[in-house]
């Protein structure tokens, strides 16, 4: 039998009925220690059941999670659930209750066709910190804004209405629809009530994304662009007094093969939406947003259609757009880093997890700007699957370690005998194949890599007599805690013993 709050929502149910708390068991990444995960904790965070058996909440709320479970509103009880798609881009996530009844019993909401209006007020309804209930805060929607935070980035509403820790993932009601779901509060505002929320549009742009099952992503565009206001520029572009557009320039580090845009370009128009001298197009509902907005609502079969002012006239140019650049640094998107252990030496992938694991440490962040993975990681890859490699010592007191400092920071491994290396998959087929004798690693310059002395810099290589690690190797591996000395992603190459 139903709980009694249970049936009297189903009995009238009201648009914050359909709201969920989330309990995520998460546990993150060691960069350190890849072979393990930090201690579990729990994190909360909130949802929303949606029409159609679908719940949605912040990607950033289950990143990590070893097991979600949702309490719907006015429910006593707990359900299991699981991950079913995931946009980190849209910071969005899509759950799937392991009750097969569980749509049929909670009550569901519908979301929006169109943007609040600027001005007028909506309510976000979830289960902020500070109290067990489910709790509803009132605000103004004050603009739209194209938002670059956290992963994110995209079209967000600015709400004065409080949005706190365990608001992000829940809904935002107005006329009794969803016109948006929290996500981030900003902390660095002088002002108070500064929150975030994601449109309706985009939610209903993943769901669309993934009812044939599979997630393609958020397309964008590989370009930088900067603003064409200033009149020497203009007239060194001979650009007409009435002409408004933005500065191209293809991204530096990747762009597609035959690329379309060329360094200078003016962008005027966007699939027919016209750019202004700041960069900013007219979207309806949402007024004057950056033109970056429309890349993923216009981009068809990996293209995009561009008016741009070339060599003194206007251009219809066809440009590439893609989901993600083939750079050399790994994104891991809630997986855990591959690893490789050679003697007292962890080798894994430069990601751009471990490059945030390190943001807030003050120190880190001095010697990051000497850091050459940071350069290297943004380079592109050659190959698919190529990526930067970098090392930390777990063991360096080992008699095999003798005379080799602790790296504060993790060094760019270059080549293994002289060997570039591309990969760690790369990395660990030329161990598992290294004859007897000296195994040597060069590594790039930059970079401290004297724990007790982190003023000196430079690089330090190793060498080790590789029939040394074999014979110390389950020693080291036992002393560690560790049961193999890879990650099951490489078992394909590593040799019986």
């Amino acid at each position: 039998m139903l709980p009694l709050l249970v049936l009297a929502a189903l009995q009238d149910p009201q648009p914050e009925d359909s709201a969920v708390k989330i309990f995520s068991t998460v546990r993150t990444p060691d960069f350190n220690r890849p072979w393990t995960k930090n201690a579990p904790f729990t994190k909360g965070g909130s949802g929303v059941i949606l029409e159609g058996g679908l719940l949605i909440t912040n990607a950033h709320v289950i990143r990590y999670a070893q097991r979600i479970e949702i309490q719907p509103s006015g429910s006593a009880d707990r359900y299991e659930a699981n991950v079913a798609y995931v946009s980190y881009e849209d910071d969005l996530a899509l759950l799937r209750p392991e009750d097969p009844d569980f749509f049929s019993t909670f009550p569901t909401v519908s979301l929006s066709a169109s943007l609040p209006a600027v001005g007028s007020e909506v309510q976000v309804v979830g289960f902020p910190s500070g109290g067990e209930e489910i709790s509803t805060t009132a605000g103004i929607v004050s603009r739209f804004l194209f938002r670059r935070a956290g992963g994110f980035k995209g079209l967000a509403i600015q709400t004065d209405a409080p949005i706190n820790e365990g608001n992000s993932g829940g809904p935002v009601f107005q006329d009794g629809q969803v016109v948006g779901i929290a996500f981030q509060k900003d902390k660095q505002a002088k002002t108070d009530n500064v929150g975030y929320v994601i449109p309706a549009e985009t939610v209903t742009r993943f769901i669309g994304d993934v009812a044939d099952g599979t997630f393609d992503g958020v397309h964008m565009l590989p370009v930088n662009w900067s603003k064409c206001e200033n009149p020497a520029m203009r007239a060194f572009l001979r650009m007409p007094k009435d002409q408004k557009g933005v500065i191209l320039y293809p991204n530096a580090n990747w762009t597609p093969q035959n690329f379309n845009v060329q360094a200078m370009d003016v962008l005027l128009s966007i699939d027919g939406h016209d750019v202004d001298n700041f960069g900013r197009i007219d979207v309806e509902g949402a007024g004057m947003v950056d033109w970056e907005y429309q890349i993923p609502w216009s981009s068809t079969d990996g293209a995009i259609n561009l008016t741009v002012w070339r060599d003194g006239k206007v251009a219809e140019i066809q440009a590439s757009t893609v989901v993600e650049a083939p750079l050399r640094i790994v994104e891991l998107e809630g997986s855990y880093p591959s690893y490789y252990v050679y003697g007292p030496v962890t080798f894994i992938e430069m990601s751009e997890e471990l490059v945030n694991s390190m943001n807030g440490n003050l120190l880190h962040a001095q010697l990051m700007r000497n850091w050459t993975g940071i350069k290297e990681a943004s380079q592109p890859a050659e190959n698919e699957g190529d990526h930067v490699v970098v090392a930390t010592f777990f063991l360096h007191s080992h008699r095999i370690a003798k005379g080799y400092d602790s790296p504060l920071l993790w060094p760019v491994l270059r080549s293994v005998d002289g060997a570039p290396i591309k990969s760690l998959r790369h990395l660990a087929s030329l161990l598992e194949n290294h004859d007897p004798g000296t195994t040597f690693f060069e590594f790039a310059n930059g970079g401290v890599h004297d724990l007790n002395n982190p003023t000196r810099r430079g690089k330090q290589d190793f060498a080790f007599d590789h029939a040394t690690v074999l014979k110390t190797r389950e020693e080291i591996l036992e002393g560690a805690g560790i049961r193999r000395h890879y990650s099951k992603d490489l078992a394909d190459l590593v040799k019986d013993e």
